[in-house]
């Protein structure tokens, strides 16, 4: 076995999330995991000050929608008094449904922070893109809108990029299903390249639904390759340097690209456990999310990302379908839930049920949303509502 897929091995007892290993594919080699792993270096610094860092905070939040609607206001109201004083916020609204829209609205005239809002729902880095031609700060913060956030969060990013110049900074990944609080992503592996420099796609999180232990959480800041774009703290310095977010990654794969092309270019990354954000996973999809969902998890849209990894990375295509699968795989899991079956019947038969249905979901969202082109994604109307 090649030495590049011996290091790609995950160990004994790994959790994996998807994984296509395709040496021969031309050179092209991907390997997605999620295992618990100490192999990584910790480098420490000066702590932050337990007084809120008063450097006039030269960063401005922006809070985008990922998957889901229906817990935007919850998780908004949870945001906005964690700001600090004079930290400007930035609200995407998505296209959200009329109930959530007339909330967001109401609640950015009452605290006075901006609101962009788009009738048509776009990728998640066409509204970071947007948001970042309205902001002229040091720092943006981009957060989801299905995450809650611990005191001094913002604080302890910051603090963080400024103490270890620091390009891109991620803090302590938590995720809450069912009540029940585990990992998320506590660091990560994002790669293009072998030890032999031959072209791959590798992303690997570490302590992936792990329990949170306190080793974990007293952890020092260290330097990582990975974040993930349920929160990140950037240096906007890296856009004049690789240009805006890359809007053909539609669905997959942004946040590795982004820490690929930062780090090609000089700039660091790390994570910072000092802030915790957590990522709120509900038992089912809500009625209202449904559409959302769907849309953001497209069959168009999975493909389309791999096939533009694939261009950007010089990688055969077929190498890199575990991305696409495990996306898919991603929506139809979350659509054909039928607790009456699975009350009644069970896990086994509800099992088989999904399956059955699987290939009649695919067909659907292919017919449903399908890709659009390039101009007719540009052509999006926004309404700003924008307090100086």
């Amino acid at each position: 076995m090649p030495d590049d897929q011996e290091a790609a091995q995950p160990r004994k007892g790994a959790f994996k999330w998807g994984m296509t290993c395709a040496p021969g594919k031309g050179s092209a080699i991907l390997w997605i995991d999620c295992f618990c792993s100490n192999d990584y270096e910790v480098l420490t610094y000066v702590s932050m000050s337990e007084q809120r860092i008063g450097l006039a905070m030269d960063v401005t939040v922006a809070f985008i929608f990922r998957e889901r609607v229906s817990q935007t206001l919850e998780c908004l109201d949870a945001l906005i008094p964690t700001l600090p004083p004079g930290v400007p916020l930035i609200c995407f609204d998505n296209a959200s449904p009329p109930e959530i829209a007339t909330g967001i609205k109401a609640r950015s005239k009452k605290h006075e922070f901006s609101l962009v809002r788009s009738e048509k729902q776009l990728t998640p880095n066409e509204q970071r893109n947007i948001v970042l031609d309205r902001i002229n700060s040091r720092y943006v913060i981009f957060i989801d809108n299905d995450c809650s956030v611990s005191s001094n969060w913002i604080e302890a990013l910051v603090a963080c990029a400024v103490q270890t110049g620091a390009g891109i900074v991620g803090p302590l990944y938590l995720e809450e299903v069912a009540g029940n609080v585990r990992v998320h992503m506590f660091g990560g592996v994002a790669r293009d390249a072998d030890e032999d420099g031959r072209p791959c796609f590798i992303e690997r999180h570490f302590h992936s639904h792990q329990p949170v232990t306190k080793d974990i959480r007293n952890r020092e800041a260290f330097e990582s390759e990975l974040i993930e774009f349920h929160c990140a703290l950037i240096d906007t310095r890296i856009f004049e340097s690789i240009g805006k977010l890359d809007p053909e990654l539609m669905s997959l794969g942004e946040h590795s690209d982004l820490c690929i092309q930062a780090r090609k270019r000089g700039f660091k990354v790390y994570i910072e456990p000092k802030s915790v954000v957590t990522y709120q996973i509900p038992a089912r999809l809500d009625p209202l999310d449904r559409s959302h969902f769907a849309c953001r998890w497209s069959e168009s849209w999975n493909a389309h990302s791999v096939s533009r990894l694939a261009e950007k990375y010089h990688l055969e295509r077929d190498a890199i379908t575990g991305y696409e699968r495990w996306a898919n795989f991603h929506r139809t899991r979350a659509q054909l839930q039928f607790p009456f079956i699975k009350r009644n019947f069970g896990r086994r038969v509800h099992g088989k049920f999904q399956k059955a249905l699987r290939p009649f979901n695919k067909s659907w969202n292919r017919l449903r949303y399908p890709l659009q082109s390039r101009s007719e994604r540009a052509n999006v109307q926004l309404n700003v509502l924008k307090y100086d």
